[in-house]
Order: structure tokens, then sequence, then C-alpha cells
């Protein structure tokens, strides 16, 4: 078997770890991943390409990692803001899908407990992450 090969091996589970944990850990691999795969084209010991594959990642790791991870922090505190504020549904939202709202002239990712659909008003109730949970606001 080809070097490459087990380099794209080593990618694609890395991209499905990355995708099921969402903590911004095994990215920086996957990145380091990609290059190692590129250097098994150039450079044919494997040991050289395992190195450089460990290096980078570390390094990446250890120092844009926390960059990062300030930045989330921020979306996430301003995405706890919204709690309370009024909204509009601009792309319905299905009890078991996400749809968006618009809020404060931002769009937000939301789901709700209900179908709603667009123009609905609504109401932030709690957030995760980048979504907010909505509520219909009742104008009768």
């Amino acid at each position: 078997m080809d070097v490459w090969f087990v380099w794209i091996i080593i990618l694609i589970l890395l991209i499905l770890i990355e995708y099921y944990t969402v903590d911004f850990t095994t990215i920086w691999f996957v990145i380091s991943s990609f290059v190692a795969l590129l250097l098994s084209f150039f450079i044919e010991s494997f040991w050289w390409q395992l190195s450089v594959f460990l290096v980078l990642g570390l390094v990446l790791l250890i120092t844009t990692r926390p960059f990062w991870m300030k930045m989330i922090h921020r979306k996430r505190v301003k995405t706890a803001k919204l709690v309370g504020k009024k909204g509009r549904v601009i792309k319905k939202i299905n009890k078991n899908q996400s749809g968006e709202v618009k809020i404060n002239n931002q769009t937000w990712f939301a789901v709700a407990d209900e179908n709603l659909k667009i123009d609905d008003e609504v109401k932030v109730t709690s957030c995760r992450k980048e979504h907010v949970k909505v509520k219909k606001i009742n104008n009768s």
C-alpha cells in the first residue's frame, strides 16, 4: 500500500473525529495530516512524514487553539446576551430541524419546540453554542 493512501485514511478519520467532537483539538492534526499527505509525494521516508505531522500538529494546537477558543467564547458570550430578546423567523423552523431568526439585524441559527413559519415573531429563551432556542410570541 502506498504511503499517501495511509495519510488519506488518517485525514478522513481526523475529519470525522473533529466533526463529531467539535472541540477544536483534532482540526490542527487534520491540517498537519494534509501537509504530510502532500509531503508523501516528495519525500519517501514515512518517518519524516510522521515527524512533520506530529510536530506541525502540536505546534498548531499549542499556538493557535487558544486564540480560536477565545474567539468562540466571545461569540458564546455574545449569544448568551440574546436571552429575552425578540426577533423574527427568516427561515422556517421545524420541531426537529433548525432554521434562522433575525435579532438586532443579525442572523442566528435557531431551534424551537414547535414549528415556526417565516415572519413569526419569537423570543429567545436560551442559547447553546451558536444556536438560540426560541418560542413564538402570541400576538393575540
